[in-house]
């Protein structure tokens, strides 16, 4: 990893070190390439740029609240948005479920909000509870068995797999260590039949269904090597690297990847100590990416009016980043209490027909004193 050494340009007012120090009255915002991953430029601002008075069109900020979304009746997935690449889906499940499902168009990860049990699968069992991340192959069957009511933050890659991050100058082993990553076990799985006693697979291909029958139940294996599994890992296997002087980009929260999009999980941590160091996240356009930010648990200091299971919607060419009182607030605290994930997409999204009921329509203005 090797960056050729290019001098800084510069004009007016501004800061020598990004994030740190900024010229008094001005707000920063980091204009930057490929998310956080490029080339940039620090713009300071005499007054903040989410300070509009009105967005007309497609493009404002969007606040879905997906607890509400999911489908408490049928079981059913409910889409949230997506794009070619990938499609993140509401899941709620009040019970078992009754046959496997095969995802045949993508990889998926589950993301537990709330509940436990299990999920058998065809390369063995896991057992799942809250903040945990199931990681299934495409095309390996799975079925979950719950204990507790599960809410779920599906994602499904369908432009391809789901890979780790090239850790650079802090090495393999930062953020979480691969070891962390639990394969499944054979003891005690054991899918459950239909009501007719058959063994039920629902293969999903260009999302539609094929439903395929067995006498036999297809988790009941002898045995399974190589390097392709469902993998598990918990949010507080996490080890979030800090600084205590310097705001740490999104980016160096990396979980897993896929081509035209990363995850992230903001996990708690310490806030910066020195006191001319930004808190709070900086502003910026995400000129390059569309983020999306689950709510998971914690206290969310960069953003007001929040709620555990929303999701926000920040599109592409649109300014945001923290609300006015976080601002002014942040260097009262020392620790980030948040625990968050984030979806950032290259491409853009379309969002699904969302009831009034399950969206904040007033998230637009949640940056007005």
């Amino acid at each position: 990893m090797q960056r050729d050494i290019h001098p800084q340009l510069f004009s007016g007012s501004y800061a020598r070190q990004a994030h740190v120090g900024l010229p008094e009255g001005t707000f920063e915002e980091e204009y930057g390439r490929d998310g956080f991953f490029g080339p940039a430029t620090q713009i300071y601002h005499k007054h903040a740029p989410t300070g509009w008075t009105r967005i007309e069109g497609p493009l404002r900020p969007r606040c879905v609240y997906l607890d509400n979304l999911a489908d408490t009746q049928t079981g059913q997935r409910v889409p949230f948005l997506g794009n070619q690449s990938a499609q993140i889906w509401a899941w709620r499940l009040t019970q078992s479920m009754g046959h496997l499902l095969r995802n045949a168009d993508g990889d998926e990860m589950l993301f537990v909000h709330q509940g436990s049990g299990r999920i058998m699968t065809e390369l063995g069992m896991h057992s799942y509870g809250e903040g945990d991340y199931l990681l299934i192959p495409r095309g390996i069957g799975y079925q979950l068995q719950v204990d507790s009511p599960t809410m779920l933050l599906v994602v499904e890659a369908t432009g391809s797999r789901f890979k780790l991050p090239d850790r650079g100058i802090v090495g393999l082993h930062a953020v979480f260590d691969p070891a962390v990553l639990q394969v499944p076990v054979q003891q005690g799985c054991h899918a459950t039949p239909n009501a007719a006693g058959e063994y039920e697979i629902h293969v999903k291909r260009r999302n539609a269904i094929t439903r395929v029958f067995y006498a036999h139940d297809p988790t009941d294996i002898a045995g399974w090597k190589g390097d392709t599994t469902v993998f598990k890992m918990n949010w507080r296997d996490i080890r979030p690297i800090t600084s205590h002087s310097y705001h740490i980009p999104p980016s160096a929260h990396t979980l897993f990847l896929s081509e035209r999009f990363v995850v992230c999980t903001f996990a708690p941590r310490p806030y910066e100590s020195d006191p001319k160091c930004l808190r709070v996240p900086y502003f910026h356009r995400n000129i390059d990416y569309e983020e999306v930010l689950f709510y998971h648990q914690g206290n969310f200091m960069s953003r007001a009016h929040t709620r555990l299971g929303m999701a926000t919607l920040h599109p592409t060419g649109i300014h945001h980043g923290p609300h006015p009182a976080a601002l002014r607030n942040q260097h009262k605290l020392v620790m980030a209490d948040e625990v968050a994930v984030m979806i950032d997409f290259r491409d853009a999204v379309d969002m699904a027909p969302i009831p009034p009921a399950c969206e904040n329509l007033d998230y637009v203005n949640s940056w007005k004193e």
